[in-house]
């Protein structure tokens, strides 16, 4: 079985200190201006990352593993589903009424 840690990367938060990537935006919570590719990227690979944490949560619980790590791996598989539907509705054009 492979370390989470590795199977599972997300990339670093940019709010640490000394970040100066311009295309962060608070208000979202994750960076903005990125092209419509870097985006379809992002999700591709976000949603790789969503499937490989489904695959270890259940093979961990069918090993009867310890509950504090499968509930840490089912928030982070979470966390990777709210950032999907963040992009991905990133990726639809506003509609001025």
């Amino acid at each position: 079985m492979a370390n989470p840690s590795q199977v599972c990367y997300i990339p670093p938060s940019p709010r640490r200190a000394g970040d100066t990537d311009y295309r962060f935006n608070s208000d979202l919570g994750f960076m903005s201006g990125w092209t419509e590719d870097e985006i379809k990227e992002m999700l591709e690979k976000l949603r790789h990352q969503h499937r490989n944490l489904d695959y270890m949560i259940n093979k961990l619980e069918d090993q009867g593993s310890d509950m504090l790590t499968i509930q840490r791996l089912k928030k982070r598989k979470l966390q990777l589903k709210d950032l999907v539907a963040r992009l991905e509705s990133m990726l639809i054009p506003d509609i001025i009424a």
